[in-house]
């Protein structure tokens, strides 16, 4: 059987090549609120009343280490629908759900408005994307390579199958399993996962290039790059109606939230899969993920394949700081612990 390795990549990972962490999401979305090429003008006000209802104290010069995280922000929210209740006189719990739709979108204009695929190489972030997925080609030769995310942007997928599958559709779609069947966004066609490939992507929490049909439950994944621009629309066209018919299509994002379930059935195979493949994986590498307390889905997948495995498996921990590291000893017992982020665990491998 074909050992396998599986990375934990979180958002510590994609930091490295130039996206936001999950704490420079808010900031970055305060800093746009009044920027009229940031969403349409209905969802800035949303955003507005919303931030301006939770945090009445908030100014324009309110220094970014004293604002509210987007966690904190959707989970109070979340917690309003949830419990049925509004937070101020003339609002409805259905006007929350607006908001709460508002939320999403600027999350991931946030992360896509900092998507630049990074192959300059005169750029840092560049190298380390490049080489980064090169780490992940040169493993696929002795290893099955599992990718385990919890980000939504599109860097390692996007990065597989440009620099190593050179845009060939065909092939990587051979090679690559994303833990589901999903419908091909051109033709419609049913895509299933390849019999043996030699990338796993699972994307526990969504992706931007994702769109999902309420109607048939299936999920479109266009390799090519985002389409979340779709669910922006406002009248249905050929690029947001599903193949059977329906339309507006919908988001595929688990926002970060405390309150946040995971209902779309598809992530339910995802999370299933990426639980099976930390289980029979000899090697884990886990980069950029802090592994919090809230994440409790998370830990629990972990936790059920360290505790399932016929042997304890090789585990590395990529952090930037080392100050986390007895953390994790206690959380996975005996492990390598890497300082110094993505830079360092490459240089460990080259």
């Amino acid at each position: 059987m074909t050992p396998q390795i599986t990375f934990l990549l979180g958002a510590g990972a994609s930091k490295s090549f130039g996206l936001p962490l999950t704490a420079d999401i808010f900031p970055r979305i305060w800093q746009k609120i009044e920027d009229k090429n940031f969403l349409d003008q209905e969802h800035r006000a949303l955003l507005a009343q919303i931030i301006k209802c939770l945090y009445p104290g908030l100014k324009n010069d309110t220094p970014q280490d004293n604002l509210p995280g987007i966690t904190e922000l959707l989970s109070m929210v979340d917690h309003f629908i949830v419990s049925n209740a509004i937070p101020q006189v003339k609002m409805t719990v259905n006007d929350l759900v607006k908001v709460r739709g508002a939320i999403e979108l600027a999350i991931i204009d946030v992360i896509e408005g900092e998507f630049d695929v990074p192959y300059d190489e005169d750029d840092e972030e560049g190298l380390l994307y490049q080489e980064f997925v090169g780490i992940l080609s040169s493993f696929s030769k002795t290893h099955k390579v599992n990718i385990i995310s919890t980000n939504y942007d599109i860097m390692i997928e996007f990065g597989l199958f440009h620099q190593t599958y050179h845009a060939d559709e065909i092939a990587f779609r051979r090679d690559v399993d994303f833990g589901i069947r999903w419908r091909h966004p051109g033709n419609g066609e049913i895509i299933n996962p390849p019999a043996a490939p030699k990338f796993s992507v699972y994307k526990l929490h969504g992706s931007t290039n994702w769109l999902r049909c309420d109607i048939c439950s299936q999920t479109y994944i266009n390799v090519y790059g985002s389409i979340y621009e779709q669910i922006k629309k406002k009248e249905p066209d050929l690029y947001n109606t599903c193949h059977c018919g329906h339309a507006i299509l919908s988001s595929v994002i688990v926002s970060p939230s405390l309150e946040r379930e995971i209902v779309d059935p598809n992530l339910g195979y995802i999370w299933n899969a990426a639980l099976e493949s930390l289980r029979t994986s000899g090697k884990w590498v886990i980069i950029g993920y802090s592994m919090p307390p809230e994440d409790l889905n998370i830990r629990s997948i972990v936790t059920r394949a360290l505790n399932s495995h016929d042997q304890t498996p090789d585990i590395t921990v990529v952090q930037w700081k080392n100050d986390s590291e007895a953390r994790f000893r206690n959380m996975l017992g005996n492990l390598k612990f890497i300082s110094g982020g993505m830079k360092a665990y490459i240089t460990s491998v080259r």
